[in-house]
């Protein structure tokens, strides 16, 4: 009887001793598992507050878009290499491209590409003065007759009288003409100031935004088109591996 009862107090003894490293790790999992739940549950009421939530892509519902790299990862221009890229014209931009081009500030979005805009963006290329043109011919003049009859001298004076009206006509249409280039010099001045104004600040802006998305995309555009299944099929990968080695740890332990 003595050493039945020896046998369960060191039995008694043993099993707290055995137990205490499995409720440990029990304890130290489900405090894991609950700040998990806080995480997520602070995660969804965040993500609920902001007005763009990622969504599932409609072709491949498990493959989502972040809304900070969704117009980008949909942009086919985003997708060519630099050097074609670099090399696309502005009607190429605006006809394919969302996120590169003009088209940037009205069908991409993007956090910061909106404070690069400038109103020069959307403003029509100033137009750009009309030539004058050549300067109006000189009339010729009559030649004189060779046939000294008084109908040929006649004629000559007909001639003469037309021409010099045609002269005065002439002289009119100068003045005319070099008004026109006067004012068309001026013009050009004027146009070639607000153009090349035009030009740069809407260049600057296009230029700054196309900057900003590119940095981005090259530092973090593996991050732009995100395959949630796969993503997580890795992560359930990761937590059947711990499981599978926690339990065999656990037998072995029990073991010995």
């Amino acid at each position: 009887m003595v050493a039945q009862a020896n046998e369960a107090n060191t039995a008694t003894d043993e099993t707290p001793a055995k137990a205490a490293p499995l409720r440990a790790r029990r304890l130290a999992f489900c405090s894991a598992h609950r700040a998990g739940d806080d995480v997520a549950t602070a995660g969804h009421g965040r993500s609920a507050a902001l007005p763009d939530r990622h969504q599932p892509d409609p072709v491949d519902p498990g493959h989502w878009r972040g809304p900070v790299g969704r117009d980008v990862a949909d942009d086919p221009c985003w997708q060519l290499p630099e050097e074609k890229r670099k090399n696309l014209s502005e009607a190429e931009k605006v006809s394919r491209c969302t996120c590169l081009g003009p088209n940037l500030f009205t069908r991409c979005e993007f956090p910061g590409i909106q404070a690069k805009y400038d109103p020069a963006v959307d403003a029509p290329e100033p137009v750009k003065p009309q030539d004058p043109g050549d300067p109006p011919p000189q009339p010729p003049r009559p030649e004189p007759p060779k046939d000294q009859s008084p109908e040929a001298q006649s004629r000559y004076q007909d001639e003469m009288q037309r021409y010099e009206e045609a002269m005065r006509q002439y002289q009119q249409d100068i003045e005319t003409y070099q008004d026109k280039v006067k004012q068309f010099r001026s013009a050009m001045d004027t146009w070639q100031t607000d153009y090349g104004e035009w030009k740069e600040k809407r260049n600057s802006a296009i230029g700054d935004a196309e900057g900003l998305i590119r940095k981005f995309h090259e530092d973090y555009g593996n991050t732009f088109n995100v395959n949630l299944v796969r993503r997580w099929g890795a992560l359930g990968l990761i937590m059947v591996v711990m499981f599978g080695l926690l339990v065999l740890v656990q037998k072995r332990k029990d073991v010995v």
